[in-house]
């Protein structure tokens, strides 16, 4: 991570699940899913990828293939519409999030490469003007994903209700790097002065 820029990995999923609703997903599902791949995790409501896909029922509609999860449910996309959806934990909302796996892929890909989204998170106004630039990005790639009270939407809702910061969100993204390894921490200048000291 370098400054205010934050990384976005992709999970793509090995092999496809000799799971009938997963077979028989539209090509372009199983594309985004086992080629393309989908983001690997994402600051708003800590979403992260599952590791494997997994199918849900929801009453009185189409089966749904789950592919991540966020503190509040599931995101999985609806196996008929190939929209993306949110579940909730109880399973009793069903909330609309993108037109499409690429689509929700693209918009968090775009949300972390144009962070802090043309502005300054120190103060209310800044907060305005990211959540602006956050719903101009939404809606740049997925008009129907701008509807406000929907996923992308809230969470510029969020932002400009001052409830994220920018160090808040760098943060939480360099929680998500590795540790660097033993030979990675050492200086090689202290190695350089050992070796001095043993000449002595």
């Amino acid at each position: 991570m370098d400054g205010g820029r934050i990384s976005f990995e992709k999970q793509i999923f090995s092999g496809v699940p000799q799971v009938a609703e997963i077979l028989a997903l539209p090509a372009l599902v199983r594309i985004s899913l086992f080629e393309e791949g989908v983001p690997k995790y994402f600051f708003y409501r800590r979403y992260a990828a599952d590791p494997v896909l997994s199918v849900i029922h929801l009453e009185g509609r189409s089966p749904c293939v789950r592919f991540g999860s966020d503190r509040g449910g599931m995101i999985v996309v609806d196996s008929a519409s190939e929209s993306v959806m949110h579940v909730s934990e109880s399973r009793k909302r069903v909330s609309f999030v993108n037109t499409a796996v690429g689509k929700f892929t693209e918009t968090a890909l775009t949300l972390t490469e144009r962070f802090p989204y043309g502005a300054n998170f120190g103060g209310f106004e800044g907060a305005g003007a990211a959540a602006d630039g956050i719903r101009e990005i939404i809606r740049s790639i997925d008009v129907a994903a701008a509807v406000p009270g929907s996923y992308w939407p809230d969470f510029a809702d969020e932002v400009d209700g001052h409830l994220y910061g920018m160090e808040e969100i760098l943060e939480w993204y360099q929680s998500k790097l590795p540790f660097p390894s033993v030979a990675d921490l050492a200086d090689p200048e202290q190695g350089e002065n050992n070796d001095s000291g043993d000449r002595l």
